[in-house]
């Protein structure tokens, strides 16, 4: 009985693929050109993710290299910041619109871990801009104002909160340096006021992992960062208010790049 049982499943299979052959035919397509047709597609997905992965170095490049300049300039007149920003935004910019002609008749989410890293230093570029300019965090509607305006002609890149928050949460890090760099040459104020700021982004970060975050794991990740980056601002504020009277900006800032270096 059970070989009988056999040959009933067998034949039943067999069935189904007769069946499956005579619908492929029918429609001028044989079962080997109908997967040589997904072997296309999916050589052409891989090939367009690795594109949009180069096209995302090169933007985290530049972003990268803007921060820098940022930090150079920093207690520059705003006008001069603005000016020196200019170039490399641009830069940048042309390299979201080449995203953005890739992904134009794709699925976002399909290739957006490809692009996603160079989003998020791109946010977390311009982010440091706008705090130094006017002290305040850019919301995501003006982040996406800005890669708008960047290529008008086209359906502009949507960012998604996923990769705003990640970036935000970069920020942090390079507003530790600049606390420590503004200790150095005594703007204590500076440090002062970038401690309060950086203090309330982590507060309300906190309140964020219960939100349905695809990036979840990340936002984990960065949030421990940011707890560390706000302990070293703190530090930092710590001695300004003890040992600001006995020691020099240059000795203060020594006491401070030890004492980081004994936390990490």
């Amino acid at each position: 009985e059970s070989r009988g049982l056999g040959d009933v499943y067998k034949r039943q299979y067999q069935r189904r693929v007769r069946g499956f052959i005579s619908m492929q035919t029918s429609t001028g397509r044989t079962v080997k050109s109908y997967f040589e047709s997904l072997a296309t597609k999916y050589d052409e997905t891989i090939d367009k993710s690795e594109r949009l992965f180069k096209i995302s170095k090169d933007i985290t490049t530049g972003s990268k290299r803007f921060i820098f300049l940022l930090h150079r300039f920093y207690n520059q007149p705003k006008e001069v910041l603005k000016e020196k920003s200019v170039v490399p935004l641009q830069q940048i910019r042309q390299n979201i619109c080449k995203v953005t002609d890739e992904i134009s008749n794709e699925s976002y989410w399909t290739f957006h871990r490809s692009f996603s890293p160079g989003l998020q230093e791109y946010i977390e570029g311009v982010s440091f801009l706008e705090y130094l300019i006017s002290g305040n965090l850019m919301s995501l509607e003006d982040v996406i104002k800005d890669v708008q305006e960047a290529h008008p002609q086209k359906h502009a890149l949507s960012i998604s909160m996923d990769d705003y928050l990640l970036g935000v949460a970069d920020l942090t890090g390079e507003l530790m340096r600049l606390s420590i760099n503004a200790v150095s040459k005594g703007e204590f104020d500076l440090c002062k006021n970038t401690c309060i700021f950086v203090r309330s982004l982590y507060t309300a970060f906190s309140f964020l992992p219960s939100c349905p975050l695809k990036s979840m794991k990340y936002f984990q990740q960065k949030l421990e960062v940011m707890k560390e980056s706000l302990m070293k601002v703190e530090r930092a504020c710590f001695n300004i208010s003890v040992r600001g009277a006995e020691y020099s900006a240059e000795q203060l800032a020594e006491i401070l790049q030890n004492s980081s270096e004994n936390m990490e």
